[in-house]
């Protein structure tokens, strides 16, 4: 039954007040209770019990009044001693919960705070008694397992309150003289298995254990999952216990100790391949969790490297394209990555050692088999990184497949997740293999089938081959090639009509953007005519306000930068200083850079700094600049000023 009343809401704090305010120092082995309970297993509740917090603020008692100096052997008498004196209450309780389950409710109910009170009252001044005589009745009832789920779960909404009780049970266990084994078995781990650390109370436990014995906390725990998992079991146990935050630090120590009993047991690698029965199914070697300790342990007898070890054994057991497969497969293993990484090095390096050409490999790896699904094979991406050579892959290729064929096939790879950085390298080999053979864009053009793409010649995903291609090609204008061969195929109006159609698709709009610049160029049309042909001539000065503004540096600076006679990426300015004096152009470009949004924003920034360029290379200093604006005043001059000062410092600074 849940707290309803005013009343009940009372009585439930005046029985917090009794009961929960003690665990600051509940710890009756000297072992600070936070410093046990909320240890590194699991994170503390981010919102603590609040009730716990407001009436631990009310207590008249006093962390001297408390007795934590009481041995063990007082308080089980003393708990005897309460259970005795409350078994009323406590059998009332029992009666009043017949036929309910341990539930972390159960602490809130207006029972378990009626049998708190009654509790409470008779200890006195000793609550951590009152806990531990709650918590004993509690299992004697339920059970240890059932209470200790109880109140982990009990965790997760009333932390303080769960944890009070928890260190009362780690208490009630320890006043029993039960051993880190016997709680072991008490929460029956024993019979988790694998799935051991998946199970709640193994925090619960070793919470106990490190309650016991902080020092050798993790040397009694090892003790005792040794007793009940072979080594082969427990090897993988710690691998995963390595891989939670919660169990890390103590996986490590645990590790550690098997590591150095094998050692001290006189064990070899061999011996220790076989504990672990990784000679059992050697196809999941790679992927056994236990491969971890063994690979730890032959690095500890420092006598062998484990890496040329397991190779060695591997290789009598697996031809070339299987053990690829396995590497492949266990390079994505979180636990065996990093071995499988290893292994694929020595497996290179063995192969260069052999003189195993790429052809060889070819074979053997048997990619040969596989036809124009070759590159969806994982041992694919392999056999190229074992070649490493551009030229020797479309060798071994180029006998097997025509060029428009490979062209498909990595473009439909690169369409892919899975093999889009496979697709990407084989293009690549291709495109310098092409290069280097002196193929021309059209010649690349026809080979990729682009003359057939129509309308979605654009989006099509061999237009990306061929521009990649016109780029090796021609990497100072690759946008002329590109025009030239469009030209060649579809003729001036063809170009203009995909220019209109590429403009209305945001996949496609720099590519008509690209070509139009081509198509004045051919025009022989100067900055002036297109500044005209876009209507700039007539924004006076809202020049920066007209997205059509950007188009126009674009097609100027292209100019700029192929007229090696004219002053390059400044031509711009020079082109608006024909228009406007740099007085005017400056605060123009310092509106926009206020006013603006996106793109002209943007563009405005880009402007003020080929501005500031000009001036520098005109060797004005920020002195003239002031002359040059006048009146500082205003809130533009002013700001051109101390951006252009800042601008200076900074190349002068460099």
């Amino acid at each position: 039954m849940g707290i309803k009343t005013t009343s009940n809401k009372c009585l439930y704090g005046i029985v917090l007040l009794s009961v929960v305010a003690v665990v600051a120092q509940v710890n009756v082995l000297a072992v600070s209770v936070n410093a046990t309970v909320n240890a590194d297993i699991g994170s503390p509740n981010s919102n603590p019990d609040k009730s716990f917090q407001a009436i631990r603020r009310l207590r008249t008692v006093t962390t001297d009044d408390r007795g934590l100096g009481t041995s063990s052997s007082t308080i089980a008498e003393l708990v005897t001693q309460l259970k005795s004196s409350s078994a009323k209450a406590t059998k009332k309780f029992l009666e009043q919960i017949k036929g309910t389950s341990a539930e972390a409710a159960l602490l809130q109910t207006d029972h378990f705070i009626a049998w708190s009170t009654s509790l409470s009252k008779s200890a006195k001044k000793k609550p951590e008694v009152a806990e531990v005589a709650m918590v004993s009745s509690l299992a004697a009832h339920y059970g240890d397992v059932a209470v200790a789920k109880m109140l982990t779960e009990a965790k997760k909404t009333s932390h303080a309150t769960a944890t009070t009780f928890i260190n009362a049970q780690l208490t009630n266990w320890h006043i029993k003289e039960q051993s880190a084994d016997d709680v072991f078995k008490l929460l029956r781990l024993h019979e988790k298995g694998e799935k051991l650390f998946e199970d709640s109370l193994v925090s619960t436990w070793i919470l106990y254990v490190t309650k016991l014995n902080k020092d050798k906390a993790s040397e009694l725990m090892f003790k005792s999952l040794k007793t009940h998992y072979s080594d082969e079991v427990l090897a993988k146990l710690i691998v995963a216990a390595r891989s939670d935050y919660k169990f890390r630090q103590y996986a490590v120590k645990w590790q550690d100790l098997q590591l150095v009993n094998w050692l001290n047991s006189g064990q070899t690698s061999d011996d220790v391949f076989k504990l672990l029965k990784l000679n059992v199914d050697e196809s999941s070697v790679l992927t056994n969790p236990a491969l971890n300790s063994w690979v730890r342990f032959t690095l500890k007898l420092e006598k062998e490297d484990p890496y040329e070890k397991l190779f060695a054994k591997l290789t009598t057991q697996y031809d070339d394209a299987s053990l690829a497969k396995l590497l492949i497969e266990a390079k994505g293993n979180a636990q065996n990555g990093f071995t499988a990484g290893k292994l694929e090095a020595l497996q290179f390096v063995t192969w260069k050692s052999k003189g195993k050409s790429a052809e060889v490999m070819f074979k053997s790896l048997k990619l040969d088999q596989e036809g124009s699904d070759l590159l969806k094979n994982p041992i694919f991406n392999t056999w190229i990184s074992y070649v490493d050579n551009s030229d020797a892959v479309t060798a071994v290729l180029r006998k097997r497949f025509e060029d428009d064929v490979l062209a498909k096939m990595a473009v439909a790879a690169k369409n892919e997740g899975s093999t889009r950085s496979t697709g990407t390298t084989l293009e690549n080999a291709l495109l310098t293999s092409w290069v280097s053979e002196g193929k021309t864009a059209d010649d690349v053009f026809e080979l990729v089938q682009l003359s057939k793409a129509g309308d979605e010649i654009f989006t099509s995903l061999a237009w990306n081959t061929w521009t990649s291609y016109i780029r090796k090609l021609d990497k100072e204008n690759p946008d002329e090639q590109m025009y030239l061969v469009l030209k060649n195929h579809f003729g001036d109006d063809g170009v203009v009509s995909m220019i209109v159609k590429a403009k209305e698709s945001p996949r496609s709009k720099q590519i008509a953007a690209k070509l139009q610049e081509e198509v004045w160029r051919a025009e022989g049309k100067t900055s002036d005519d297109i500044f005209r042909l876009l209507k700039l001539n007539e924004e006076s000065y809202k020049l920066l306000e007209n997205p059509a503004l950007s188009t126009w540096v674009s097609y100027v600076t292209k100019l700029g930068k192929l007229d090696q006679s004219k002053p390059g990426e400044l031509r711009v300015i020079m082109e608006l200083e024909k228009r406007y004096t740099s007085m005017e152009l400056a605060r123009m470009i310092v509106a926009a850079m206020k006013n603006g949004t996106g793109e002209m924003k943007t563009l405005a920034s880009d402007l003020q700094e080929l501005l500031f360029k000009h001036w520098l290379a005109k060797k004005l200093n920020p002195q003239f600049v002031v002359a040059l604006m006048g009146t500082t005043d205003d809130w533009q001059n002013l700001k051109v000023i101390l951006n252009y000062t800042d601008f200076y410092r900074k190349i002068e600074a460099a």
